[in-house]
């Protein structure tokens, strides 16, 4: 608490004055401890704790009516038939040497190994453990366990497996003690308790078990039974307990029994009674809790909570019990289970209020009203001269009662009445052994030591001075007080009859209205002195206000420090915390240069702390009191400790922090004072280790340690982190990166990491926890894993791309050369078509070059070439015979039936030549009604019977002229008919199927022989042949018509 508050506190109204005399209230109770509890609101979810136990790992593993579960410091994880444990009544746990967990319900015991719970069975059937100290290690490989009060020996059976197959384990229980041995000692058939020494303990290696009302012990295959001739009263007891020291320690349900180490070794030995009285309970006691803690104390349950006898051992007399309760602090009564954890804190059990820690259990110890403090909030503390702790509260002084037979507690000190109700800021003890002190109403006062034992005389008030920041007695003995707005006193001889308090006002060398509020001496005997103007230094007879670096010329510092190192410890409002020195090589004495930075992290320990306190202690650690808890520094190594923690309460009240002579340490705060009682455990690092609780994606666990690999998902992987820790865990980080990801470490305060839509590759998750409060880091953990491709990138797929790109490669190439090839069928079909057409059209063409359209002969063109070829080709002995023919009266038809019927006649006279003559002979239309015939082989002698043939082929039947209608018919034909004289019209047909007409015709025919037969002048020319022809058809026509001619000269 700083000034501002402790104005206020100045202007509350205070409580009416006790009356001094034969007010004084009765001694109150012992120290209060800090304790922390655990219910449904930490998420345990039930309250009636059965048994406690901690793993290997740290974990605290907590037995409940309804449930088992596992805390690490952070939460609670319950256990149940989803890891194999059936039953919902834990009633024993048990971990080995070897850091197995066993867990004994009332349906059977079952044994932990890492992931599911493994049943133990007897011939078939479960074992049902009751609540008590029931399983115990025999050896490496069998546990002990009393099942339906009969003890059993736990061991693995291996079942046969085929060749290269892992054989499965089972665990299975016999009887540990035979019928015979049963039958002889009947209260074997009765067993309440087990409990082995030697096994990973010390001890003889025996058994010992509560059976029936009496101790049993099981040695070297001797069984003894320790009865009421050994001091063992008949009651059920149900634990045993060897300490450090050898003596065993037994608990039933209403004593506590000891037996020294050398009464252990004969047959004379006797059990002795501990508790100075017996327990008055008469409700039956189910769980009997019996533990030894790390400063050797024995703790166990009592009436109205613990009970715990300091120190006990090597065949001394009993110490004295400490009762603890409801006056201490303790929230439970019926304590069912207890435990010390690995870092040496009581834990405690209660049968319907939860999970308790005794949070700094071998460290700190609390006094509060509760304790008999007048007032809670605490400024000062000082051993007066007869060594008893005074204490300077907001309401006077008070007084610690130590020693005799009644526990420590806190008087209202006698002889304070002059000081009642005021506030003392400040004690100190001069070199006669009177205490001095200073209130904030501005009282200097002392107070003598009491003589012979006598009670100390009532204080004595020497001045009213402003109010008073400190007293301080230096190494000389002078007595300065610092106050505010008033600067410096001092009283150069305390211990005298009259002392008085002088100001020293214009000496300083800051303005007489500062204030001043803290001092400290060097080991060269300077004094240092921090006001509001900044540092005073007094040294060999001179005062001075030395600067210092970095800091501004007026800057106010509430506290200070004086190192053994000669260095200075400044606590400010502006300047938070700072370490200063004086600079190498300055004159003793001239008091002259600036004080220079040490250079340390001063900065980094408080952050926005304000520090209220500082002090060096014996083992050179610097302590600071700050408004938000106590911080300790030594050689780069900071620890902070709080509410959490053990400190009774986290504001701290200004320069009321002090070392006692016993290294001891007090802190005073607006709510209490604290003891500190063993500072050197403060610095002792928890061993920290981080474990993967659990790994999921898509709702699907992974195993913990890795080695895993999965398909590749968008879905978040989920890491589960803890580091089993009990003590400042909110100082608790992790540092962790992907391997395989990334490079840079990430920071978080949360127990769980993701990582979504991890691409494919192989990973390795590295985790570094580290509990900034504690300075504590644990080993990095690793946990690799694999992600497999997306299908669209695996070797599966690469190469079904592959195989497909060539498919439809192949598909593309055999596509394109179908298509080609259609192309090409088309093209071919096209060309072919076109060919046909071409061809088609150049037949159309040849035709019509080379064939009349009208009768399909030979054109003249074509019959003559093909004259001339026969011509040409012609062999010696060969002939060739050429008819020009005409139709007779040609004009005449056209004239008089018209056009088309002269068309129809010249088709008809070319269709019956046509198929008069032979197939290699040629027939062809020379002009108009003119056709010219060439006969090859034939010659003027074998030629007539062809002729004659050609030409009764033309005459012989009449051409029949198309239907026409009987207008068109000339009617003089018509009517030569109609009178019967056809004559008149010899040519003319008409019937009932048309009109017809009967044609004749003219040949004029030549006959060109062999080559041979035309002598020297050769075969005439064609022009000489048609010529000579057509002048044998003209002479034809001229003899009549109807004729065939032979051309002369043939």
């Amino acid at each position: 608490m700083g000034w501002g508050r402790v104005q206020r506190r100045l202007a509350a109204a205070l409580l009416c004055v006790l009356v001094w005399l034969g007010a004084l209230p009765a001694p109150a109770a012992a120290q209060e401890y800090a304790f922390r509890s655990y219910t449904q609101e930490d998420g345990l979810a039930n309250l009636s704790i059965t048994a406690l136990a901690q793993d290997a790992m740290g974990f605290l593993w907590v037995g409940t009516e309804n449930g088992l579960y596992r805390f690490d410091g952070g939460k609670f994880q319950r256990f149940g038939p989803v890891e194999g444990l059936k039953e919902p009544y834990v009633s024993a746990i048990h971990v080995t040497p070897s850091g197995v967990l066993w867990v004994g319900t009332t349906g059977g015991l079952y044994r932990w190994d890492g992931r599911t719970f493994a049943p133990v069975s007897q011939d078939g059937r479960p074992v049902p453990v009751w609540q008590g100290q029931k399983l115990a290690s025999l050896d490496a490989g069998h546990l002990l366990v009393v099942g339906r009060e009969d003890l059993l020996v736990v061991e693995a059976h291996r079942a046969e497996a085929a060749p290269g197959a892992t054989a499965a384990v089972a665990w299975v229980a016999r009887p540990y003690f035979t019928p015979d041995q049963k039958a002889a000692q009947p209260a074997l058939n009765r067993i309440q308790s087990v409990r082995v020494f030697g096994v990973g303990e010390q001890g003889g290696g025996d058994i010992w078990l509560g059976c029936g009302q009496a101790l049993c012990e099981a040695r070297q295959g001797r069984l003894k039974l320790w009865g009421p001739d050994q001091g063992v009263a008949p009651d059920r007891w149900g634990n045993v307990l060897r300490d450090v020291d050898g003596t065993l320690w037994a608990r039933g349900e209403h004593q506590v029994l000891a037996l020294a180490p050398t009464a252990a070794q004969g047959d004379g030995g006797r059990f002795t009674a501990q508790l100075p009285l017996p327990s008055t309970r008469t409700n039956v006691r189910v769980f009997l809790p019996l533990l030894q803690d790390m400063d050797r104390s024995i703790v166990t349950f009592g009436d109205q909570g613990l009970l715990r006898l300091a120190h006990p051992g090597n065949g001394q007399a009993p110490g004295r019990w400490e009762q603890l309760g409801d006056a201490n602090g303790l929230p439970a009564r019926e304590v069912s289970a207890l435990l010390v954890d690995h870092d040496g804190d009581l834990w405690v059990g209660s049968a319907g209020l939860g999970l308790t820690h005794w949070v700094g259990y071998r460290s700190w110890a609390n006094w509060t009203a509760r304790q008999g403090l007048i007032h809670e909030s605490v400024w000062s503390f000082r051993r007066d001269g007869a060594g008893r702790l005074v204490i300077g509260t907001d309401g006077g002084l008070a007084r610690l009662e130590e020693g005799g037979d009644t526990p420590p507690h806190i008087i209202p000190a006698p002889g304070g009445q002059p000081v009642l109700n005021h506030q003392v800021g400040s004690l100190t003890l001069d070199k006669s052994g009177r205490l001095w002190g200073g209130t904030f109403s501005g009282l200097l006062f002392y107070q003598d030591p009491g003589k012979d034992g006598a009670p100390p005389p009532a204080a004595v008030v020497v001045a009213h001075l402003p109010l008073i920041f400190q007293v301080f007695v230096d190494a000389q003995g002078r007595l300065w007080v610092m106050t505010r707005k008033k600067g410096l006193y001092i009283i150069d001889k305390p211990e005298g009859p009259n002392p008085q308090a002088a100001p020293l006002g214009a000496a300083l060398p800051i303005p007489p209205d500062s204030s001043v509020s803290s001092a400290c001496q060097a080991p060269s005997g300077t004094l240092w002195f921090a006001t509001e103007a900044g540092l005073l230094r007094f040294g060999e007879g001179k005062w001075t206000a030395p600067a210092i670096t970095g800091v501004p010329p007026v800057t106010r510092f509430n506290v200070i420090a004086c190192a053994r190192d000669g260095s200075l410890w400044l606590g400010g409002e502006t300047v938070r915390l700072a370490h200063v020195q004086e600079p190498p090589g300055n004159a003793p004495g001239t008091g002259t240069g600036v004080l220079q930075p040490v250079g340390d992290v001063t900065g980094d320990l408080v952050g926005d702390r304000q520090v209220l306190g500082l002090l060096e202690d014996r083992r050179g650690w610097m302590w600071l009191a700050t408004d938000s808890g106590v911080l300790v520094w030594s050689a780069g190594a900071l620890r902070q400790y709080s509410h959490d923690t053990g400190l009774v309460w986290n504001d701290c009240n200004q320069s009321a922090l002090i070392e006692d002579d016993d290294g001891t340490l007090w802190v005073g705060t607006s709510k209490g004072l604290t003891h500190i009682t063993r500072p050197d455990l403060l610095f002792n690092r928890p061993a920290l280790v981080t474990r993967v609780t659990g790994i999921e994606r898509n709702g699907m666990a992974l195993p913990t340690d890795g080695n895993f690999e999965l398909p590749w998902d968008t879905a978040p992987l989920t890491f589960h982190l803890t580091t089993p820790s009990f003590r400042s865990r909110g100082g608790q980080i992790y540092r962790y990166r992907l391997n395989g990801l990334e490079s840079d470490w990430n920071v978080t305060a949360a127990e769980e990491i993701r990582y979504s839509a991890l691409p494919s590759g192989m990973y390795e998750l590295e985790v570094v926890a580290r509990n900034t409060a504690l300075q504590a880091m644990a080993p990095s953990i690793l946990v690799p894993f694999s992600i497999r491709p997306p299908w669209w990138q695996t070797k599966l797929f690469f190469a079904g791309c592959a195989l497909s790109v060539v498919a439809v490669g192949i598909a593309i190439y055999r596509w394109r050369s179908h298509a080609d090839m259609e192309r090409r069928r088309t093209l071919e079909i096209l060309v072919e078509a076109r060919t046909r057409e071409l061809e088609a059209s150049r037949e159309q063409l040849r035709q019509l070059a080379m064939y009349d359209s009208l009768t399909h002969l030979w054109n003249r063109r074509a019959i003559l070439d093909l004259l001339e070829l026969e011509l040409a080709r012609r062999r010696e002995d060969a002939s060739l015979t050429v008819v020009l023919a005409d139709v007779d009266h040609f004009k005449r038809i056209n004239d008089t039936h018209g056009h088309p019927a002269g068309d129809a006649v010249l088709v008809e006279v070319s269709r019956r030549l046509s198929a008069a003559v032979r197939s290699y002979d040629a027939v062809g239309r020379y002009g108009g009604e003119e056709f010219l015939i060439l006969l090859p082989g034939l010659g003027r002698d074998d030629c007539g019977d062809v002729l004659h043939r050609l030409h009764g082929a033309i005459s012989l039947t009449p051409i029949a002229l198309a239907p026409i209608a009987a207008g068109d018919v000339p009617a003089g034909v018509v009517q030569a008919h109609e009178e019967g004289r056809p004559e008149a019209a010899p040519d003319v047909h008409i019937d009932a199927f048309g009109v017809g007409v009967t044609v004749t015709c003219s040949f004029g025919v030549i006959s060109v022989g062999p080559t041979s037969s035309h002598g020297s002048t050769g075969v005439p020319p064609l022009a000489e042949i048609i010529k000579r022809a057509d002048q044998a058809l003209y002479r034809a026509k001229h003899l009549g018509r109807n004729r065939v001619e032979y051309a002369t000269g043939t």
